[in-house]
């Protein structure tokens, strides 16, 4: 029986993998979904005492390490950060999932909470796992900004329950466009309502990814991440009606100032004439 360690990691809302793999000497163009897998004279630079290490870098800013420990982990990063900044982390490990490949011919297939153990393991299999860690470990980050976000809606809300409408145009709009890179993020950058496209030809990997993708809930926790995207969208076009009703009425309030004004002061004009004529 062998074994295998996972590690995943979210360090960004993307990582331009183009630039990275003409770096390693990848001319071909990677498909959206594709990750870079890093393995062998490619890792050298930062682990030349290379075994089974094995690293997968995802375009949505996820980062999966095989067999690599936690200065191993670090090395490869001060390594590729010198390519791009959002691999340089003072904590990379802010955001991370560990699992467990078991491949022994012998056992019972299983998959749970802390690995999953297949008679024998493909490449494509490896990808899989290392794909559907990724989508998790990144639907984790994304899910965290949605707390904040939602944490910062909950204090306007508090505060038009006290008659107040906080927030100025430029935090409005600023909240708006968090919602939206959140969305873009989870819903059209992540593909996960989507099977990787590698799996379609090999039935081995498409159950695999089926198993997994049920095992960390991916679709569940998406539904989740999409109906509070939505929620969130309702709540700042709500807030944006209320402060555009605020000014309208500002504006329609100087607007009756001026008009009584251009009234009272040519009264005032007259009555002074004829007090000065008296």
């Amino acid at each position: 029986m062998s074994q295998h360690r996972f590690r995943a990691l979210a360090l960004a809302p993307e990582i331009p993998l183009a630039g990275l793999a003409r770096h390693f000497g990848i001319a071909r163009r990677l498909a959206w979904e594709e990750p870079l897998e890093l393995a062998g004279s490619r890792l050298q630079a930062a682990l030349p005492r290379l075994t089974s290490e094995r690293v997968f870098l995802f375009a949505f800013g996820a980062v999966v390490f095989v067999d690599c420990d936690d200065n191993a982990i670090r090395r490869v990063l001060d390594d590729l950060g010198q390519h791009h900044a959002s691999l340089r982390k003072p904590n990379p490990f802010q955001w991370s999932d560990d699992y467990t490949l078991a491949i022994d011919p012998q056992a019972t297939p299983r998959c749970d909470n802390d690995g999953v153990t297949i008679a024998n393991a493909s490449p494509a299999q490896l990808r899989v796992l290392a794909t559907v860690l990724a989508r998790s470990v990144a639907l984790e980050r994304v899910e965290a900004s949605l707390e904040t976000v939602l944490d910062q809606s909950e204090k306007r809300i508090e505060a038009l329950e006290h008659g107040q409408l906080r927030g100025a145009d430029a935090n409005l709009a600023r909240d708006a466009g968090a919602v939206l890179r959140l969305e873009h993020e989870s819903i059209h950058y992540l593909g996960l309502p989507d099977k990787p496209e590698f799996t379609w030809s090999d039935p081995d990997a498409d159950a695999l990814y089926s198993q997994l993708a049920r095992q960390f809930e991916l679709r569940e926790r998406f539904a989740a991440v999409r109906h509070r995207v939505e929620v969130l969208k309702d709540l700042n076009s709500t807030f944006a009606n209320l402060a555009h009703a605020k000014r309208s009425a500002r504006l329609e309030w100087i607007i009756i100032l001026l008009i009584a004004f251009e009234i009272v002061l040519p009264a005032a004009r007259w009555l002074w004439q004829q007090i000065t004529a008296m």
